[in-house]
């Protein structure tokens, strides 16, 4: 008897551990989610909201040049545009200017950026285009407060799955590079206003395109695309450039009148 007792006992606590250990896979992903939605305000938390500066009032802050004078007054640097200055990489010593709002580093050599940059926690805006990037630099990424990221004219031909991690980018431009796929991330990037995707090597539009509910310009010309989702007229742009593609106008002029708000670039 009381062997059969500690058998019905074992077998009561092979399931109990199986049960604990085969969760149900949503559940996981959920408690992953929420584990990253406390982070992330968290480290909203933590800034200085005075050195958070409004994007629309940084053409008003002092723009520095070149590295030495940033350097001087590293506190003060809110803006530092490095543009055309034949840089081949940006010195790890960059988390040094910790207010950055604003960083210009179009025009020159790159094709990396350094791990560093992930300390930048009030960066807003970064331009990187016409550079040597053949990879999306992943560390941007870890960029909780990116607003606005240029990466035109580059040789990037893919864009990581996980791009919704840039969860308050409202500008993204990768126009002019060797994009093919869609990546799943991108759908999930709620805040996204204006998406360029001129010249890349895409083929067709994705109708999870509708997820972007708050986007107002979208540019997929000079692609391979020949005809768009229904659930793309659902949106309310502003633009819609479709210069470039593979359409009739007759097909234009029917994408008009399902959109009958939105201007048509064709």
């Amino acid at each position: 008897m009381k062997s059969d007792n500690l058998i019905i006992l074992s077998i009561f606590l092979i399931f109990g551990i199986l049960s604990c250990t085969n969760s149900n896979p949503s559940q996981k992903e959920t408690k992953a989610e929420s584990k990253q939605v406390i982070e992330v305000e968290q480290e909203a938390s933590d800034l200085d909201s005075s050195k958070l500066i409004n994007t629309a009032l940084l053409y008003k802050e002092k723009t520095y040049r070149n590295l030495e004078a940033a350097l001087a007054e590293p506190d003060k640097v809110i803006k530092l545009g490095l543009y055309t200055q034949k840089l081949n990489e940006i010195p790890e010593y960059i988390d040094t200017f910790r207010y950055i709002n604003s960083l210009g580093l179009s025009w020159n050599n790159l094709s990396y950026l350094p791990g560093e940059l992930r300390n930048l926690k009030y960066l807003q805006t970064i331009h990187l285009t016409d550079n040597k990037f053949s990879h999306f630099p992943e560390v941007l990424l870890e960029c909780r407060q990116l607003k606005e990221l240029l990466l035109s004219r580059n040789q990037i031909s893919s864009l990581p799955e996980d791009i919704d991690r840039m969860k308050n980018l409202q500008a993204l431009d990768i126009k002019e590079n060797n994009i093919s796929v869609w990546p799943a991330g991108i759908f999930n990037m709620r805040k996204l206003e204006v998406l360029s995707l001129e010249k890349n090597n895409l083929t067709f539009v994705p109708s999870q395109i509708a997820m972007l509910e708050s986007l107002k310009k979208l540019n997929i010309g000079y692609n391979q695309i020949s005809e768009l989702p229904e659930e793309l007229f659902s949106l309310n742009l502003e633009r819609l450039t479709l210069s470039g593609c593979p359409m009739s106008r007759e097909y234009v002029e029917y994408i008009r009148e399902a959109m009958p708000d939105t201007q048509i670039e064709f």
